[in-house]
């Protein structure tokens, strides 16, 4: 494959995932929990279970290409239609955020990564620029969720802006059932700087822009 074709896929793909990232469904930290949402990094053990809005990887994958595909064609309905649903619809969902998308999508494709980081962080798609930030972020969640600390916990999840975060008390009552097995590390990012990988976004960092 040429550089050239090499580059126009992975800006493709970037593009298609940071716009899903904004308007993620509802994710926990240390799910799964019946609306905790879910993990892409699905295992085998967990195929085919449903999974908050996802019930599986190819279930996730179709939704987010039904989003790209929407932002390609400049189908601002279609798009909308589609996030309908994203819990934090009504403050992100309008023309404005979607004008912006498509700018992300095309400077993307153009090669203007340097562009697209820029609106990413209009948007509030960047939230950690390096190894430490992102390490010392699950670190506090941690520690809140060992500490039972609910005010705590829910407070980092509101801040973090790759998730529309459920942070209700049943929520972090479920992460706190799960933290023995789910929260003994944190995601291992990619080198920094990065954008943040909307199609993941349980805290793992996106492919890097440099």
């Amino acid at each position: 494959m040429k550089r050239t074709k090499r580059f126009a896929l992975s800006a493709a793909i970037l593009s298609f995932l940071l716009t899903a990232a904004l308007l993620s469904p509802s994710f926990a930290y240390a799910m799964p929990g019946p609306s905790a949402g879910i993990s892409p990094r699905i295992g085998k053990h967990m195929q085919g279970k449903k999974l908050g809005t996802f019930r599986n990887r190819k279930d996730m994958r179709r939704q987010f290409k039904a989003v790209h595909d929407a932002i390609e064609r400049g189908d601002y309905e279609a798009w909308a239609a589609l996030m309908s649903s994203r819990p934090n619809a009504d403050t992100v969902v309008n023309k404005e955020t979607f004008e912006k998308l498509r700018e992300m999508h095309a400077l993307l494709k153009e090669g203007d990564r340097d562009g697209a980081r820029k609106i990413a962080e209009e948007l509030g798609m960047m939230r950690f620029t390096d190894k430490k930030q992102l390490r010392d972020f699950f670190r506090q969640i941690h520690d809140a969720v060992k500490n039972n600390d609910y005010d705590t916990w829910a407070k980092l999840m509101n801040e973090h802006p790759k998730h529309g975060m459920d942070t209700s008390l049943e929520a972090f009552e479920r992460t706190k059932q799960h933290r023995g097995h789910a929260m003994p590390h944190s995601p291992k990012p990619t080198h920094p700087p990065f954008m943040p990988h909307p199609a993941f976004p349980d805290g793992t960092p996106g492919p890097a822009l440099q």
